[in-house]
């Protein structure tokens, strides 16, 4: 079990890098970036974009269940969600429930709680609003905005360490295409990244700031491409969130 460490928040996105971001840096967020779109176990982005899409015509998903407040609520892998949505038909008419009718969806979705995976803990809110439009086409596509803000300890793959970071995303959501499954295969999220590393050595520790650009374009055989600053790419297994380099 990884010990998260509290860290100080100390630059915001846009601003200037307090240091030139490792490969060893880069690698980590990959791995963040990969494990908060698809966490396995139906969680994560990928998870939500099913989740948004089946109940915007009228589908419960398995583990979530509708609350006296009108929110959808259920959890996955130590993360609680939280959903709420109204729905139109094809003719712009408000529904009454969202149903097989449905062709657009506005979605407000959240997430709270300790995402633990085997290489990954970390301490998640995450919220934003989706528009799901097109569906009586038979392809539905996402559109939206979001925030993430976490505290992590990643054990990389690529190398025998864990370290520990606070991120925080801004995403823009972009044409996402949903296949008839409800899995993405087209589109793209782009996350503005501010991270602080924090590196304890010896009894002693430092911080360094960065800020980068990730873009996460999905792919029509299960995985997507993450790519960090345009110039450093990795793979991204959307059943398993595996991320590889190159």
């Amino acid at each position: 079990m990884f010990t998260l460490v509290p860290l100080v928040w100390a630059v915001a996105c846009g601003g200037s890098s307090a240091h030139q971001i490792t490969q060893a840096e880069y690698d980590d967020v990959a791995q963040a970036v990969g494990s908060t779109t698809a966490t396995g176990g139906g969680g994560g982005e990928v998870g939500s974009m099913s989740d948004a899409a089946n109940l915007a015509t009228g589908v419960m998903p398995a583990g979530l269940t509708l609350n006296l407040s009108g929110h959808i609520t259920g959890s996955r892998l130590g993360l609680s969600y939280d959903y709420t949505l109204q729905c139109t038909n094809l003719m712009g008419q408000t529904l009454a429930v969202c149903d097989a009718t449905t062709d657009r969806a506005e979605l407000t979705v959240s997430w709270s709680g300790m995402l633990n995976l085997s290489h990954l803990q970390a301490s998640i809110q995450r919220s934003g609003d989706w528009t799901l439009s097109g569906i009586q086409s038979g392809t539905p596509t996402f559109n939206g905005q979001g925030t993430f803000q976490f505290d992590l300890a990643v054990q990389s793959v690529f190398r025998p360490v864990t370290a520990t970071y606070h991120l925080d995303y801004a995403a823009a959501y972009q044409q996402i295409g949903l296949n008839a499954q409800h899995r993405p295969v087209s589109g793209s999220i782009h996350y503005s990244i501010a991270a602080e590393h924090m590196v304890t050595n010896g009894g002693s520790s430092s911080s360094g700031s960065f800020d980068l650009d990730a873009v996460v374009t999905f792919h029509a055989n299960g995985t997507a491409t993450v790519v960090l600053d345009g110039t450093h790419t990795y793979q991204l297994n959307l059943e398993t969130g595996v991320v590889s380099r190159g």
